[in-house]
């Protein structure tokens, strides 16, 4: 449950990785804790994904999902020598407002007992592209209410 998260964030200093669902938070989180990735043809289709390398040195510590179910369904906290790593749930998660609530709550309660949190906020270009950036104001609006006007 959430609650396992905001425990273990008590007192650490976290990187946490924000944006809408699909939009890579994991793979990013990934990616920065030193894993190799490759960009590879899901099976039966033509759409390519990217994901941590098969034999990589590093191995994945959050999982990533390929498809438009979101694979973080609480906050996933993880380390290694350098990081503690926050991958939240996606904004506007395609699972229903009820869940869109548990996650705020319990992101807000991660990061209240955590001792600092850097935040990465992952926004498709495609999406600024298409909408001109109109949903910007709204990824700033649930990071205002996670922070406050310390933002």
């Amino acid at each position: 449950c959430g609650l396992k998260a905001s425990e273990q964030a008590r007192g650490k200093e976290l990187l946490m990785v924000v944006g809408n669902t699909g939009v890579g938070k994991s793979l990013t989180v990934n990616y920065i804790h030193g894993c190799k990735m490759e960009r590879v043809a899901l099976p039966g289709s033509i759409d390519k994904v990217m994901r941590v390398s098969e034999g990589a040195s590093r191995k994945e510590i959050m999982q990533i999902g390929h498809t438009n179910q979101s694979m973080t369904f609480i906050p996933q906290l993880q380390e290694d020598e350098d990081f503690t790593y926050l991958d939240c749930p996606g904004f506007l998660d395609n699972r229903g407002s009820e869940i869109n609530i548990a996650n705020a709550v319990n992101i807000k309660s991660t990061v209240t007992n955590s001792s600092g949190v850097r935040v990465v906020m992952l926004i498709n270009y495609n999406s600024l592209k298409t909408d001109r950036g109109a949903g910007l104001p709204e990824a700033l609006k649930v990071l205002k209410s996670l922070f406050g006007d310390s933002l």
